[in-house]
């Protein structure tokens, strides 16, 4: 299982950079993104989570976000996307 960690800001001038980083991982394996970082975040920045988690989920692999901070878990929650993507709050 690969593990990446996200940047600070999860916002719409660093998610096409982000996005590049995750074309070199394989989708059929598991990846787990450690978000304990993240400070500021965006509706992109959730869309870049979502296709990840989908992308993953085809090939047959997995998405897990770890170290989840209360920015990120708002974001989805304002969003209605609470249950979209597996969460872990724990580092």
């Amino acid at each position: 299982m690969n593990r990446i960690e996200l940047p600070r800001a999860l916002t719409i001038q660093y998610v096409e950079n982000l996005r590049h980083q995750f074309d070199d991982q394989p989708a059929d394996s598991g990846l787990t993104l450690d978000a304990s970082g993240v400070e500021v975040v965006d509706t992109l920045g959730i869309q870049l989570l979502l296709v990840l988690a989908r992308r993953q989920t085809r090939a047959g692999g997995r998405l897990t976000l770890v170290g989840v901070p209360d920015v990120l878990v708002d974001a989805l929650r304002d969003l209605g996307l609470d249950d979209a993507l597996p969460v872990n709050t724990e580092a």
